[in-house]
């Protein structure tokens, strides 16, 4: 806030800036246009380059993957093999089967111990889930075990009717569904030896293919696509699948298997990785610009600026209709008319609506650089070592005229709305009054506001000055059109009380607007009863500012209720409740300015202050101001609190994971997004103070509810996996030999 008694000036002359319009344009030409157009260039090469070294890394991380799935085919190729062995293929087709199975318990039991020695040669993680061996239009075996022949299989049938019409001497591999689950099917000849021939057909759950081979991927950005040799898909070992857009493909054979490895990467993700020097580019090329700026400025020696062009302008205007001009707002508002808006009155250029009065503290903010501990006391020494007068008053003004500045340069028009006030409002006023009486303009935020002081106070001053502001506002109506309000406080003795004034101001000031009497209103005038009377907010707020500091965030708010409520039943004007409420913004900032840690409040406090200037309702006030104080006594609770957040995280994951168990989707991300927190950060945290992996312990849960259930509730190995929430039996397969080291079904054997 700065006072400065008002003083008419008038733009000096000066030439005009012609001279140096050529060199000016020749400066931005050659500044800007030569480092766009070299960055161009530079962007395309880099462009090139980026996307060969995506195709080529493509390249080499699809030919790692063939090698390690021919890794993993190699695997299954030599259990078949061990199937196909003379003695276990003669014994099973000299059991006959089903039939011997429930004639035999000497051939069950062979069978079932022929069953477990198969099985432990399987291929690490489960890849098989099941395998099924046909001779001569029958089905002599499959990997599920004898008890479960009694039965339906529908894979037997769908199997047998795929293969019809091959040739199964060679090896096959198509995908297959049983309605449920997807399957990926290889197919074996049975040793030609052998009569009557037959195959071995192995199924591999396409999910748990997935999960399992995941690993092998080199570019986490590539989807990789299984075919067989009629280059149909039959799995694509990535969780997006489903992708729009070009991409780059390479493919490679498989050298054990009739199928083909393909890769994919889309186009944008190699487009992706220019964002770094799409931003170095630019950083550079604002560089450059910045640098021609200043290269300019210095050329033309601010000559040809804008802001000189309208000085220059104003300063022509003013020769050729000297006569007429009576002042600088006048001045400048027909050089706008000239500049902008040839044809256009001055109520057309000048058009900004000039909002009603704001809090004394929030101007204060926002207008100084003072800290908030401070303000106050600054201000009142400023105003003390300016304002040489013992007695004064604080007179508010508003007009309704509408001032929306042009565009390009609203601050010109703003500088000449001032020089109007100046000029013609304090200027005439201070010459209307006596001697001994001084009168001072204050920059408050959007109002103007006037410090009348005096040495004595004089006799009869409220008569003398409704005498001279009824007087000058007759002429700004007259010769302006101007109609303005006018406020004005009660004499005080000591600038310390100039908040009181501005408070007494502020409401004669909302009452006059309330009543639309453009008339003068003294507050001296105004009723002092219960209705009108401002409340004291003093105790309010030095009992806010201690609930803040102290981290009561529950009391705070509640106080804050109190306070705004006690604002809002007086059903006084808007623009008075504002400047109220503006006490309690006030309490906020100073209870955040005056905490240690003040540094983390900035933001809020700044974001506070923003919308209360913007707020239109009392309504929006109060979620303001009450965010606000919630927000800032949280964090500073928080401050004392943080030894106990890693505890307080745990529990919150843990209560997450029992809620959603038997969800198939639980996961670290799912958990994040309920918590509104970052999946890697919860991962520390959760790591951190339990030394174990969250994942771990959602799968050790379940897997203990499986235990319950396949062992003492009767469920079988599908039904309890889809009950805790695994999506298919393969899943849980995986899951419970990892952490129990047998499967489901030994386990229930066991019980």
């Amino acid at each position: 806030m700065m006072l400065t008694p008002m003083k008419n000036q008038r733009f000096a002359k000066a030439g005009g800036s012609h001279r140096v319009l050529f060199s000016w344009l020749l400066s931005y030409a050659v500044i800007f246009l030569f480092p766009i157009v070299f960055q161009f260039f530079t962007y395309r090469q880099a462009v090139s380059t980026i996307r060969s070294q995506t195709i080529e890394s493509q390249r080499l991380s699809l030919e790692k993957f063939q090698s390690d799935m021919d890794g993993e085919l190699s695997l299954i190729s030599d259990f078949v093999s061990r199937i196909s062995l003379d003695d276990n293929v003669n014994f099973l087709l000299n059991a006959s089967g089903k039939s011997v199975y429930l004639e035999s318990y000497a051939q069950a039991s062979v069978l079932h111990q022929m069953n477990r020695t198969l099985s432990s040669y399987e291929p690490h993680d489960s890849l098989i889930d099941d395998y099924y061996i046909f001779t001569n239009n029958r089905l002599i075996w499959h990997s599920q075990g004898i008890s479960e022949w009694k039965q339906d299989n529908s894979l037997e049938s769908a199997i047998w009717n795929r293969c019809e019409g091959l040739d199964l001497t060679e090896n096959h591999i198509f995908s297959l569904t049983d309605g449920q689950e997807q399957y990926l099917v290889i197919t074996y000849p049975l040793p030609y030896a052998y009569t009557p021939s037959g195959y071995i057909a192995v199924l591999l759950d396409s999910d748990t293919l997935r999960g399992c081979l995941k690993k092998f991927t080199v570019l986490d950005e590539s989807r990789y696509y299984i075919t067989d040799s009629g280059n149909e898909v039959l799995t694509c070992l990535s969780p997006d699948s489903d992708t729009e857009g070009q991409s780059y493909y390479c493919s490679v054979n498989s050298s054990v298997m009739p199928l083909t490895y393909v890769s994919a990467v889309e186009v944008s993700f190699a487009d992706s990785q220019l964002i770094f020097l799409r931003r170095t580019l630019l950083v550079s090329l604002a560089s450059c610009i910045l640098g021609g700026l200043i290269l300019i400025t210095f050329f033309t020696r601010r000559n040809y600026s804008p802001v000189q062009k309208l000085v220059n302008t104003v300063r022509e205007h003013n020769t050729l209709t000297e006569n007429e001009i009576l002042n600088e707002y006048q001045i400048v508002s027909g050089a706008l008319q000239q500049i902008y808006e040839k044809n256009a009155s001055i109520e057309e250029v000048v058009q900004r609506q000039n909002k009603t009065i704001y809090s004394y503290y929030l101007s204060l903010l926002l207008k100084g650089t003072l800290s908030w501990s401070s303000m106050e006391e600054s201000l009142i020494t400023e105003i003390e070592r300016e304002v040489l007068k013992k007695n004064y008053l604080l007179l508010l003004t508003l007009t309704d005229v509408s001032e929306k500045w042009p565009a390009k340069h609203p601050e010109l028009a703003e500088s000449a709305y001032s020089s109007f006030y100046q000029t013609q409002f304090t200027q005439r006023l201070t010459d209307m009054l006596p001697d001994g009486i001084s009168i001072y303009s204050t920059n408050v935020y959007d109002f103007n506001a006037c410090i009348i002081a005096a040495d004595d106070v004089l006799k009869d001053w409220k008569e003398l000055l409704n005498s001279s502001l009824e007087t000058l506002s007759e002429y700004l109506g007259t010769a302006c059109e101007f109609q303005y309000y006018f406020a004005v406080s009660g004499i005080h003795e000591g600038i310390a009380q100039l908040n009181t004034s501005y408070e007494e101001a502020a409401y004669a000031l909302s009452y006059c607007i309330m009543k639309q009497d453009i008339r003068i209103v003294f507050q001296d005038d105004l009723s002092t009863e219960k209705g009108d009377a401002l409340p004291d907010s003093s105790d309010h707020e030095k009992h806010l500012i201690n609930l803040i500091q102290t981290g009561q965030a529950e009391a705070a708010g509640e106080l804050t209720t109190q306070w705004l409520d006690s604002i809002s039943s007086r059903n006084l004007p808007f623009c008075t409740a504002k400047c109220l409420a503006g006490s309690v913004l006030s309490a906020i900032i100073t209870a955040a300015g005056n905490m240690r840690q003040h540094g983390i409040f900035a933001t809020d406090c700044n974001q506070a202050a923003d919308e209360f200037l913007k707020a239109n309702s009392f309504g929006r006030l109060e979620h303001i101001l009450k965010r606000t104080a919630l927000i800032i006594s949280q964090k500073a609770a928080d401050g004392a609190a943080q030894s106990g957040l890693n505890d307080t995280w745990v529990m919150r994951i843990n209560e997450v994971i029992d809620q959603n168990l038997h969800d198939e989707n639980l996961n670290i991300t799912y958990i994040a997004d309920t918590l509104g927190v970052s999946s890697k950060y919860l991962s520390s945290i959760y790591m951190k103070a339990t030394n174990t992996g969250i994942i771990d312990v959602i799968h050790e849960k379940r897997i203990k509810q499986v235990k319950e259930l396949i062992g003492h509730r009767g469920y079988s190995v599908s039904e309890a996996a889809a009950e805790v929430g695994y999506g298919s039996v393969a899943t849980l397969n995986r899951w419970f030999r990892k952490y129990e080291g047998i499967s489901p079904g030994q386990y229930r054997s066991n019980c």
